[in-house]
């Protein structure tokens, strides 16, 4: 067997080899630009409950669509919340260089791994800035055997966010395990249960994931999971069915759980995004205008598969008729109606719209095609992928849609992004730029940046699912055929990491700052 630095040697360390430094904007030496807004993005942090009884790690990169059910790194994944929002306030600050203020930090969905309110709890309190000891069960963390401050299951105190930031819905905030529909139909939210399909049961050792439960199919606990040293990968032979200690905090939530857990935050807005209304119709769409003297609204809306079948994968996106009528449409409109410019944000990319749903459902082509009619449409920013990828949607009014790459995997990085008006051109400018909190680690957080580069490397050499491979399975597990159209087509793909793109909109009258 290859060894693990055997294979870093020869295929190359995915993060090291494209470690980012200090974002740079080329639209700064832009005569006649004017900064309008700078942003940061950071893509699926799936913060993760390793203990939890509901897990599926068994079946890790066995069978669609379980890739990722189980990662080296996954225990050390406030930390990298944590290193992340540091490098965020430096970047605002300054911190001995060139300060770069941002307005706002949107987290692109995916805050939670396994849809479990501790897992929620822990992503708020780290970007709060509250103490947060990712331990579960009996805390048994306390005894791992390694030094102090090598042991990721000890409290800690996060730093927090000095910015406005919003956050997105994810399937993996929604899904068990991000695939499979909860069961909610018990009064009590600790009854609350996912079917699994049959052809799991044998392999995971469970018919239901309860999060709740006293039994695990798996035991992994606080001193950690047991992993093959050549490879840093689950050992599955020494995985045992056993008791665990239960936490109610495990349970399951629901969409309205996952939203009202965001005004028990101590950071601004209340809320952040969501509003008495999204609870009041239990909706996690909603739209924002950051600064008053800028024409740009941000629309975001929610992609999680509606209403998915029982033990059917639903990781995938959709957008229903309703929302084009109730949602998007409104929105632009209102835009139109106000001169202002839309920068849209979604969890899920429109490749996969395609996919079937119990309700009526809008295509990747004729959602492409409507944002490229509307002539205030600037910009798609979206995670889920865990890539970086840059795609130019064409048509009447071509938009780039932009993937973010996720916390949780290599290479652990986010985006700066800034929107510029070129008042000599006529035209916006839209810049983006990598950054990861390897520039400024902490320990812990250096710690999971090389087991996520091992654990890349491992998948990659061993033919493991990756998330590449997300649509070609799903045509394979559905027996539909190809998950693309003619119209969804029409698009170009851009380097993936730093862009400048100049958006022309001759024909569009915005409201002047």
């Amino acid at each position: 067997m290859i060894s693990v630095l055997g294979m870093l040697l020869l295929v190359g360390c995915p993060g090291t080899s494209s470690v980012p430094g200090d974002p740079s904007f080329p639209g700064d030496d832009a005569a006649d630009s004017v900064l309008w807004l700078r942003f940061g993005l950071v893509g699926d942090t799936h913060i993760t409950d390793s203990e939890s009884p509901a897990r599926q790690v068994r079946v890790d990169n066995m069978i669609m669509p379980a890739a990722g059910s189980w990662r080296p790194q996954e225990e050390y994944a406030p930390h990298v919340l944590d290193a992340t929002v540091r490098l965020l306030n430096d970047i605002h600050a300054g911190d001995g260089r060139a300060a770069r203020p941002l307005d706002f930090v949107m987290f692109l969905g995916d805050a939670t791994d396994n849809a479990h309110y501790n897992e929620l709890r822990w992503f708020v309190d780290v970007v709060d800035g509250r103490p947060v000891l990712n331990d579960s069960g009996e805390p048994d963390g306390r005894y791992r055997d390694v030094a102090r401050e090598d042991n990721p299951k000890l409290s800690f105190q996060p730093e927090g966010l000095d910015v406005p930031w919003y956050v997105l819905y994810g399937n993996h905030d929604a899904l068990a395990a991000g695939v499979f529909a909860i069961d909610r139909s018990a009064e009590n939210p600790l009854d609350w249960f996912a079917p699994i399909p049959p052809v799991y049961n044998l392999l995971v050792g469970v018919k239901n994931m309860v999060p709740t439960a006293s039994v695990s199919p798996a035991v992994i606990d606080g001193l950690g999971a047991p992993m093959l040293p050549e490879t840093y990968q689950l050992d599955l032979k020494a995985l045992r069915r056993g008791t665990v200690v239960p936490d109610d905090n495990r349970r399951f939530i629901s969409k309205m759980d996952f939203m009202a857990e965001f005004f028990n935050s101590e950071s601004q807005p209340s809320g952040h995004g969501f509003t008495d209304e999204n609870l009041e119709q239990d909706k996690a769409s909603y739209s924002f205008r950051p600064k008053a003297d800028v024409p740009v609204r941000f629309v975001v809306l929610d992609t999680v598969a509606k209403n998915p079948y029982f033990m059917f994968p639903a990781h995938y996106g959709s957008v229903t008729v309703e929302q084009l009528l109730t949602v998007l449409k409104p929105e632009f409109d209102a835009a139109k109606a106000a001169g202002e410019y839309v920068i849209l944000f979604t969890h899920h990319p429109s490749e996969d719209f395609n996919l079937p749903g119990s309700e009526p459902l809008i295509s990747t082509g004729i959602f492409r095609k409507y944002l490229t009619e509307q002539p205030n449409m600037l910009a798609h920013f979206c995670g889920h992928t865990h890539l970086h990828k840059v795609n130019m949607i064409e048509g009447t009014y071509s938009y780039p849609e932009i993937q973010t790459a996720a916390l949780i995997d290599s290479p652990q990085e986010g985006r700066i992004i800034e929107v510029r008006y070129d008042a000599g051109e006529e035209a916006v400018l839209l810049s983006g730029s990598a950054f990861s909190h390897i520039q400024n680690p902490t320990r812990l957080s250096e710690t999971s940046h090389t087991l996520a580069e091992i654990d890349a490397v491992v998948i990659e050499a061993y033919g493991g699912q990756s998330v590449s491979d997300d649509a070609k399975a799903l045509e394979d597990f559905y027996d539909i055929g190809p998950v693309t159209d003619s119209s969804a087509k029409s698009c170009t793909e851009l380097p993936p990491r730093e862009f400048v793109l100049k958006l022309n909109r001759p024909d569009y009258t915005f409201t002047q700052p």
